[in-house]
């Protein structure tokens, strides 16, 4: 009998943050995750300028995951 694991592709999210992880796949999601970091830290007035000067327009949402806490190791 084959078992098959289960699990959701999900296309519009082009960055993940787990707290204390946060990724990106593709090249121009780097990007995104970059001016992501800069609201996320120095603020939106900041990653909105740095979106200006590259001339690039962030795509997608960053997906924020609200399960369970890490275990400490």
């Amino acid at each position: 009998m084959k078992k098959y694991v289960s699990f959701e592709v999900v296309f519009i999210r082009r960055a993940k943050d787990d707290g204390d992880l946060v990724t990106a796949g593709g090249v121009t999601s780097g990007l995104d995750l970059g001016l992501y970091l800069l609201e996320r830290e120095p603020g939106t007035r900041i990653a909105r300028a740095v979106e200006e000067l590259f001339e690039f327009e962030r795509r997608g949402t960053v997906w924020f995951n609200k399960g369970l806490a890490a275990a400490a190791l």
